[in-house]
């Protein structure tokens, strides 16, 4: 019985992916950019590692919320549509409330995130992430997608536009309107469970990879690993413990350095090629660079 149940998820989930994850998956660069500072650096070339942090720990607390406020929105909309009564619009939207509640503001899937960008030169994440001194790792994006397919990881831009997160989340919503349909008297059947269970899955992946236009200046980029219940680590970051899991990397990923625009001792590049040389990065000169944004001091 167990196993009829993962198998009909499977396709749901498979579906649901094909109609809706799939085509937002459009990737517009070569590489990715990972900004931090000297310590960041340091512990992720020479660990190779990352350190990635669960999605609930995320410096954004509004993400999850900034999806669901468009989903209730488009609900409304739907039930507009369809000319319900006042009275049965009512209902609806209790049955709506009720199951986002279950499916997915109380959805507790287990995810870790990783942020890069995909501008190797921003002012806005030197300033944010680096203090303007540090450093910006370059990485071969489609290096890390030879390695991630298959696996229970997910990569995707960071989707900022609107009209594209309407166009998606409509036909999700429109879905659960269909079921809150067939099941007037709220007793959902087996089926319709299962297809809300993936629905809860889909838009938790909307809510890591949908952001306000106002965060658009960063062009993130972000890597969603999904698990890592019984497998993670803390660490303390501000008076907080931060779970987090290791990501190991390849060193055939990192393509280059960039340095930051305020860190002008003319010693740096070649600390730098010496630390690259130590940990057997080899990176051609021109791949270890200083940031061309200037500065005044």
């Amino acid at each position: 019985m167990k196993e009829n149940n993962e198998v009909l998820l499977n396709e749901i989930r498979s579906k649901y992916y094909k109609d809706y994850i799939y085509p937002l998956l459009k990737y517009n660069s070569d590489e990715i950019f990972h900004y931090t500072n000297i310590y960041g650096l340091q512990g992720i070339l020479s660990d190779e590692k990352f350190w990635v942090s669960h999605s609930d720990f995320l410096n954004d607390k509004t993400e999850k919320i900034y999806t669901l406020d468009l989903c209730t929105e488009l609900f409304r909309n739907i039930c507009k549509e369809k000319k319900l009564k006042d009275e049965e619009k009512d209902k609806y939207i209790k049955s709506y409330k009720d199951i986002m509640n279950m499916y997915f503001v109380n959805y507790k899937q287990e995810l870790y995130t990783l942020s890069f960008s995909t501008n190797p030169d921003s002012n806005l994440l030197w300033a944010n992430y680096s203090q303007n001194d540090g450093y910006c790792i370059s990485f071969n994006l489609f290096e890390i997608l030879g390695k991630i397919i298959n696996q229970k990881i997910v990569a995707s831009n960071v989707i900022y536009d609107k009209e594209t997160q309407k166009n998606t989340l409509k036909g999700i919503i429109s879905n659960i309107f269909e079921i809150i349909k067939r099941n007037p008297r709220g007793n959902i059947n087996k089926k319709d469970a299962a297809e809300l269970k993936i629905i809860g899955e889909i838009l938790t992946w909307c809510s890591i990879f949908f952001k306000d236009v106002v965060f658009s200046q960063e062009q993130e980029f972000r890597i969603s690993f999904f698990g890592g219940k019984n497998n993670y680590k803390c660490r303390i970051s501000n008076g907080v413990f931060i779970p987090y899991i290791e990501w190991g990397i390849d060193k055939a990923w990192v393509s280059g350095v960039t340095i930051g625009p305020k860190n002008s001792m003319d010693i740096n590049i070649e600390g730098l090629r010496k630390f690259l040389d130590l940990n057997s990065y080899n990176l051609s000169d021109e791949k270890i660079r200083k940031s061309k944004i200037p500065y005044r001091y």
